[in-house]
């Protein structure tokens, strides 16, 4: 059988350290040379329903890998597999596509993009989660072209319409540039409250020295990894208190200044040691703070009802799972909808203020001429 009659696997993204690799499965059976390896989380087979919408599932025997599946071309039929970037899991990728009926080839040029599909493209591989890639992969499909281009329609018709498109633009950038960047979430609260027993239980390993001396975390130490899928950098801070010798002061300076860039914190207090007032100060804004009640294995000295805490054991995982479900809906209370447009960029940011201002100061023709050069070539 001729290469051009069979069903072809090729890994487009280059190899390396890239959190996400593209796998493409190109040719007459392309689509059903996946569904036979592609389990779906939700709805029935790629071309089935749905046709040419992102789709999350796992690929491969047993558990698979979890990877998001779409079908991007159908003379020949298309199919893009992305799945995490690491060597082994792409090679487990293509191996079970070629069981299933691929020939592995060489791989080809994709098509050239420009614009905003062609940002996507080239930062798809920095997406450290899938559910960031099936935002990218929006982009690049054309989500974000498609709203500049609705709004150089409505640039014609009335710009206040228009305006309202734009600042729901420039306000998604604020999501956007996160997801690429991730958020900052900081454990802070008075020494020995169980900071960095937390830290490292979410971790999942040792990372931060537990002591009874107070004073023990004299540095901000971090790990990243994802809430709700959405990658997010946690940080653990030195004890607030009055500090004792340069070093700790040292560090209870960082803390205070890691607290005040935090997208959310972490305020951590010890349930089974008597109630201090003190040990919660006022802030100016409760919004971006979660207070936690710790050591909630331990005998209660007061209840969570008092200060409105979430109960949590780093010793038992009691209220873990449920802290990073409430984390991720923090940072994010409203994510995409799939399809819509979400820049990421700063230099998207920057274009599409210049937008506005030529909007508000009357420049319609120049905005447009504006537009229509930024959809050409990002």
């Amino acid at each position: 059988m001729r290469i051009r009659d069979q069903s072809t696997v090729a890994v487009l993204t280059p190899s390396g350290r890239g959190a996400i690799a593209v796998v493409s499965v190109r040719g007459p059976r392309a689509i059903e040379v996946v569904n036979s390896v592609f389990r779906p989380a939700r709805g029935g087979a790629l071309g089935v329903a749905a046709s040419d919408r992102i789709r999350l599932g796992r690929l491969g025997r047993g558990e698979g890998d979890e990877v998001v599946a779409t079908i991007v071309g159908h003379e020949p039929p298309e199919v893009e597999v992305h799945c995490h970037g690491g060597p082994a899991v792409v090679r487990l990728a293509v191996s079970a596509l070629v069981n299933a009926g691929a020939v592995s080839i060489t791989p080809r040029s994709r098509a050239k993009h420009t614009g905003t599909r062609r940002d996507a493209e080239r930062t798809l591989p920095l997406a450290e989660t899938l559910r960031v890639a099936e935002v990218l992969l929006d982009q690049a499909e054309g989500a974000f072209n498609a709203a500049l281009a609705q709004i150089a329609g409505l640039l014609s018709i009335g710009p206040c319409v228009a305006l309202r498109k734009l600042d729901i633009l420039i306000k998604r950038h604020e999501f956007g540039e996160k997801m690429i960047t991730g958020w900052d979430v900081v454990i802070a609260g008075p020494p020995n409250a169980g900071k960095s027993s937390l830290f490292n239980a979410l971790a999942g390993h040792e990372r931060a020295i537990v002591s009874e001396v107070p004073g023990t975390t004299r540095d901000v130490l971090r790990f990243r990894t994802a809430c709700s899928g959405w990658p997010v950098t946690f940080l653990d801070t030195a004890g607030t208190r009055q500090g004792e010798g340069p070093i700790e002061v040292s560090g209870i300076a960082r803390a205070k200044a890691a607290r005040e860039r935090a997208d959310l914190v972490l305020w951590v207090l010890d349930r089974s040691q008597a109630w201090d007032p003190a040990a919660l100060p006022q802030v100016a804004d409760e919004t971006n703070r979660l207070v936690l009640a710790s050591k909630c294995d331990l005998p209660a000295a007061w209840t969570e009802g008092q200060v409105s805490a979430m109960p949590i054991s780093a010793v038992t995982g009691e209220g873990l799972e449920r802290l990073l479900a409430t984390i991720g809906h923090h940072l994010v209370p409203h994510p995409p909808q799939a399809g819509e447009a979400v820049p990421w960029s700063a230099g998207h940011a920057r274009r599409l203020h210049r937008l506005r201002r030529l909007v508000m100061d009357g420049e319609h023709d120049e905005g447009l001429h504006f537009l229509h050069k930024w959809m050409g070539r990002s």
